[in-house]
C-alpha cells in the first residue's frame, strides 16, 4: 500500500509539473519544435544514469547509513548547478563547468531537443551517454555481489 500510495504521488505530481508547463508554454508562445528521436536518446540515456547511480546509492546506504543524509544535502544544493531552474551558459564562470555536469547536459539537450530540435553539444552527451552504459554495468555488478554480501550468502 505504501508503495502504491507513493507511486500515485508521483504520478500526481508528474501530470501537476506537466499542466504547469503546458501552460508556460501557451503564455509565453514558446511553441516547441521538438526532435522526438534526439529527445527520446536524451531521456533514456538519463534513466539510466540515474539508475545507476540510484543502484551504487541504494546499496552503499546498507553499509554506511549516513549516505542518505549526504545524497539529501547534495541534492538540495545541486539543483541550482544542475540547469533546472536556469541554464548554466548563463551563470557567468560556472558555464565551464556545464560539460562536466550530467545532470545540465542531460536537462540542457533535452531542453534543446524537445524547443529547438537540436543541441549543439553532441560531444558532450555522447560521452556522457557511453559513460552512462558503463556506469549501468559497474553499477549491476555491484549491486549483484555486495547484496550477496549483505544478505550473508558469501
Amino acid at each position: 500500500v505504501a508503495i502504491a500510495s507513493s507511486f500515485a504521488q508521483i504520478c500526481f505530481d508528474t501530470l501537476v509539473r506537466l499542466a504547469l508547463v503546458i501552460a508556460l508554454i501557451v503564455f509565453f508562445r514558446d511553441w516547441p519544435v521538438p526532435n522526438l528521436v534526439g529527445l527520446i536518446v536524451v531521456m533514456m540515456t538519463s534513466i539510466i544514469f540515474c539508475l545507476s547511480v540510484g543502484l551504487l546509492l541504494s546499496i552503499n546506504n546498507m553499509a554506511y547509513t549516513d549516505i542518505q543524509r549526504i545524497v539529501a544535502i547534495l541534492l538540495q544544493y545541486g539543483l541550482f548547478l544542475s540547469g533546472v531552474i536556469f541554464p548554466m551558459s548563463s551563470m557567468g564562470i560556472l558555464a565551464i563547468l556545464e560539460p562536466w555536469n550530467p545532470f545540465a547536459v542531460f536537462i540542457a539537450a533535452s531542453r534543446s531537443f524537445l524547443f529547438e530540435g537540436v543541441y549543439l553539444y553532441q560531444g558532450a552527451l555522447a560521452c556522457w551517454a557511453i559513460g552512462s552504459v558503463l556506469l549501468l554495468v559497474i553499477a549491476i555488478r555491484f549491486f549483484y555481489l555486495m547484496e550477496q554480501r549483505v544478505r550473508g550468502l558469501s
